[in-house]
């Protein structure tokens, strides 16, 4: 704290912060005021020293010469710095939450930003004040394009007025609203929605913004079209067959019925298909935002996947991984066979602090590993992989 004196040199005329260091590491230490003063022909400084933050002055320093005494000024300013000193204390707390939060704040913008779904925010007249990267990718538009615009430049002209009203009325009085829409690209491509859109209320209660959540949905609903397109020309022609034999109108009803099954796979299978994707976005997700080392390996130890934490720990990309045994990369007989018991018995097994050494980094030395090795086993019970 940089303390100037009156000319009297009576106390300190004000006080601010000389340096910038963390509050946090303040907490615990000694704290050292440094300032100047009039009254000191030879221009030296002193130094304050006291104990912990608050407690009462120790020692008083002028020119490198220690003084026991106090003068009434001296204990003005230590009244002064334990004053600081609890502010600091307060400081620190206030910090640390403010890193939580921020923390906080990161992990929903990194949700926002990966989201597979379209994420629009607006304020409460409807002007775009945010889109996120899968936004740009699905419609065409940039953020800059769209920014101070309404989410109408969208409009198909295929969905009714009146369900925009619908919407409009529903969020406006503070409830969600769900629904489907047909947009259009920037390009002119039609395609459609499936979307959430809710209110976003302040501390007070009243609402600030409007957020939505997209899903793309034009796959299903093209599906969906040509299912109708296919019952539709099935139905004219049973229209045709039922003036012909009885043999024609058994043959057309065969050719529904298998039309009907074949609708029903490609149902299943798109389904299944979308539930896999899913699946897999979750896992990357997962793998990629935690910082635990993440490696998936088949019953041969072959690489099949691996995060970036796994990457930055073992001193290897991913392309150098992928495909190749472990053990071809970390020799170690004694790590083989434990593996080889965890695939051969289904049984997990946990480490704490086992000893490894990188033969390809010896410059690392001898490194230490919490690990845990579990199998991965399908419906049959059989291990798929660890």
């Amino acid at each position: 704290v940089y303390v100037p004196l009156t000319a009297e040199g009576h106390g300190p005329a004000y006080l601010r912060p000389a340096h910038r260091e963390a509050s946090d590491e303040l907490l615990g230490r000694l704290a050292s005021f440094q300032g100047e003063h009039s009254w000191n022909e030879s221009g030296d400084g002193f130094l304050l020293q006291i104990g912990h933050l608050g407690e009462r002055l120790a020692t008083l320093e002028v020119g490198g010469i220690a003084f026991p005494q106090y003068r009434e000024h001296y204990l003005n300013l230590a009244l002064i710095i334990g004053r600081v000193g609890a502010m600091a204390i307060s400081n620190a707390r206030t910090y640390d939450q403010i890193k939580r939060t921020e923390e906080a704040l990161r992990k929903l913008s990194r949700a926002v930003e990966q989201s597979p779904s379209t994420v629009i925010i607006t304020d409460t007249q409807g002007q775009i004040e945010y889109a996120n990267p899968r936004f740009t990718q699905l419609t065409g538009y940039t953020l800059e394009e769209v920014m101070g615009n309404n989410p109408r430049l969208l409009k198909s002209g295929e969905t009714p007025s009146e369900e925009y009203r619908r919407l409009w009325k529903s969020i406006t009085s503070g409830k969600e609203w769900r629904g489907e829409f047909k947009n259009r690209k920037k390009n002119g491509e039609f395609y459609w929605e499936q979307a959430s859109i809710s209110p976003i209320r302040n501390s007070e209660g009243q609402i600030t913004h409007f957020v939505a959540v997209k899903e793309d949905i034009t796959e299903r609903r093209r599906a969906e079209d040509e299912r109708e397109r296919l019952l539709e020309e099935l139905g004219l022609v049973n229209v045709r067959l039922l003036a012909a034999t009885q043999e024609a109108q058994e043959r057309a009803e065969e050719a529904r019925r298998q039309a009907s099954q074949v609708q029903e796979e490609r149902e299943r299978i798109a389904a299944l298909a979308g539930a896999l994707a899913a699946e897999r976005d979750l896992l990357n997700h997962i793998m990629e935002n935690t910082r635990a080392h993440l490696a998936y390996l088949d019953p041969e130890f072959n690489f099949v996947m691996v995060n970036s934490a796994y990457e930055a720990g073992t001193g290897h990309r991913a392309d150098e991984l992928l495909g190749r045994n472990h053990f071809d990369i970390f020799p170690s007989a004694e790590n083989q066979e434990i593996f080889e018991r965890v695939r051969d018995t289904g049984e997990a097994v946990a480490f704490r602090a086992r000893p490894f050494e990188f033969e390809d980094q010896p410059g690392r030395g001898l490194t230490y590993w919490d690990w845990t090795l579990s199998p991965v086993q399908g419906s049959d019970g059989r291990v798929h992989g660890l």
